[in-house]
This record gives C-alpha cells, structure tokens and sequence, in this order.
C-alpha cells in the first residue's frame, strides 16, 4: 500500500508537495459530519499510479489518528477548474 501527506488547501504550491485537502463550504476533513472530503492531486506526479484503482477497491485515509476506509464507486478526469463535482450534501 502506498502512503501519501495530505496538506490543507488545493492551490499549485501544496500540490507540489503532495496532495491537497480542497477546501470550501461544500466540503469537510474526514472526521466532520455533513458534507464530503475532496482530494486533489495531479495525474501526472502524486497520483500517476491512482489509474490502478477499480471500481470497488478501498481508499484508506488517516485523520486525526482514526482511520477513513472509503469504497471507489466512479472514478473520472476533470479539468483543474472544474468544481461541478464538489457540492454539499447531507450524507457522505
């Protein structure tokens, strides 16, 4: 398995680092209630190998020492600007 750093924001300086919690209204960290947690990276360095991800597989995240197993229903490529995908729910 492989384990990334994940830093607060989305901008292009925190994606060089690694990848980027996006943050907005719309969304939570893992261990908030009442909306979704965004991850961002770039295909073509941290997440070159997520295209070895299926449908089906687990994405396990680390926050505030408790453990987040999510399970990938739909995987897709968007543009960098596209923000019609982060919209706030009452669910995760």
């Amino acid at each position: 398995a492989k384990k990334f750093s994940v830093y607060w924001g989305a901008n292009d300086t925190t994606l060089k680092k690694g990848v980027g919690m996006f943050v907005s209204d719309s969304t939570t960290t893992p261990s908030e209630s009442g909306g979704h947690t965004v991850l961002s990276g770039h295909r073509d360095t941290i997440f070159t190998t997520l295209g070895e991800l299926k449908e089906m597989d687990n994405l396990i995240v680390e926050d505030n020492n408790k453990v987040y197993t999510y399970e990938i229903h739909k995987m897709w490529i968007t543009n960098a600007d596209d923000r019609t995908v982060i919209v706030k729910k009452e669910k995760p």
